[in-house]
Parts: structure tokens; sequence; C-alpha cells
């Protein structure tokens, strides 16, 4: 049992975990189920400032403008083919992109990004450092041991432009002016699917995440200046039944967009 003193120092860790969420729920978005990232100033506006029932009443008056325009036998001749039609093409647009992500961390045998893998621990209700680190469900421990690698594996790949003198659009704005790496990966992703993947093995499904994130100049979110968008693709990989009860292996890539209108990705990791 919890000596008083115990109790009191998991009621302040949990008090203030409490509160740390509250923060950022007030400070970041709602999660968007969506394999794009939130890569331009527009995506995000729409994304995070636009009120879902806005965005339904907007449909709703475009629709009855294109009625009224419309003669009526038309609507009925042309709108059910067209409705079915738009829901297919974005069906398939959606599985695209879904291909394209997997792809990355799908690999063929041999190649360099079979090497490319993190392990994710277990969430475990029962262990105290969870408790104290106010991690309450899977979802937390998961985004507290893989957020801290996203940002190491960028701020390597920083350096490692840095070096070889190949700086780009990314690169150039994590670097100050005495080259020095100044970024912070929010904790918080802004997008977030996750589903079973194909896979070669019999019976075996693995969990395929993608996710993507911002990245800042500074944690204070008052004078904090948006850098780019990190887009992270994960499969995870079959292992042994001993293991997977404390763990899971999972391939990992990792994308960087620059915050802009136009940009395109850099392959991070």
């Amino acid at each position: 049992m919890f000596g008083q003193k115990s109790v009191l120092v998991l009621r302040s860790a949990i008090a203030r975990s409490a509160a740390l969420a509250t923060c950022r729920r007030n400070f970041s978005g709602p999660l968007v189920k969506s394999y794009a990232a939130l890569k331009t100033p527009m995506s995000v506006f729409w994304a995070q400032n636009v009120p879902l029932t806005a965005k339904y009443a907007s449909a709703l008056v475009a629709t009855a403008v294109g009625i009224t325009h419309i003669h009526p036998n038309t609507c009925i001749t042309v709108g059910p083919p067209a409705l079915a039609a738009a829901y297919f093409l974005y069906r398939r647009h959606e599985h695209a992109q879904y291909k394209s992500l997997l792809a990355l961390v799908k690999p063929e045998k041999g190649s360099a990004l079979e090497d490319k893998t993190v392990k994710i621990q277990n969430y475990n209700a029962a262990d105290e450092a969870n408790v104290l680190a106010g991690i309450e469900n899977e979802y937390d421990s998961f985004r507290s041991q893989i957020i801290p690698v996203v940002r190491s594996k960028l701020v390597e790949y920083a350096m490692e432009m840095d070096r070889e003198g190949k700086p780009s659009k990314i690169t150039q704005q994590l670097l100050d002016e005495n080259k020095q790496i100044v970024v912070h990966v929010d904790e918080d992703p802004e997008t977030f699917v996750t589903l079973k993947a194909e896979s070669e093995h019999e019976g075996f499904f693995p969990v395929f995440v993608s996710f993507s994130v911002p990245c800042f100049t500074s944690r204070n979110v008052k004078l904090r200046r948006r850098l780019g968008t990190l887009q992270v693709s994960m499969l995870e990989m079959k292992g042994e039944d001993s293991e997977s009860e404390t763990f899971k292996e999972y391939r990992l890539a990792i994308q960087a967009w620059p915050y802009m209108m136009f940009s395109k990705s850099e392959r991070v990791y």
C-alpha cells in the first residue's frame, strides 16, 4: 500500500497532468482522422478554426444555391450519380494516400529501410511511473514515447544536412545564426489514423499508424512560430510472443514539410 506521502505525490502529479492536458486541449485543435497532414496555413485554419457546424452549414448553403439554379429534373437525373461518383473518387484518393504512406514502411527485403525501426513499450496501467507522468491510457503512452524519437530524428537529419553542406527549406529554419538547433515538436498530433494492414504472414495483421505533428520555434504558445509539419508512418513488425507482451516494434518513416502554401516534402528518416 502507498504511504500518506506517496498518496500526496500521486495526487499532485495527477492534478498537474490534468492541468497540462487542459492547457494542451485549449491550444491545439481536435484530432483530424486523415492521411493528409496539415501542411499549409489554409489547411490548419480550416481544420482548427472553422467549427464543424460551419463546415456543414457552408456545404448545405452551396447545395441549396446549386439546386435553386438547376432544373429539378436535372437534379433528379444527375444528382445521385454525381454524389456517388464524388464519394467513389474520395475513397479512391484516400486509399491512394494510405498505400503511398504504407509503402514508406513496407520496404523490399534487404533494403536499408529494414533497419529503420523503433520499439514502443506496451501501456501498463499498474505502472507507478505512468501515473506520476500523467499517462492514463494507451494513446498517451504511445505519444509520450514516439514524439521524443521523432524530434531526435529531425535534429539528426538537420545536423547531417548541415555537415554535408546540403541546406534545405526545413533545415534552414531549424538552425539559428550560431548553427544551433532550435525546434520544439508538439506533443499533440493534429492528424491520427490507425488500422490493420495486410501482411505476408498468415494470421498476422500488423497495426499501421499514420499521424502528423507540427514543429515550432519554441514551447511558448504566445511567442512561438510554426516551422513545419512532420508526417510519421509506422508499421508493426511481427515479433516473438514473449516480446509482444512488453513492447511492439515498428518500422518508422518520417517526412517533413516547411510551413508555407507550396512546399515539397523531405524524407527525414
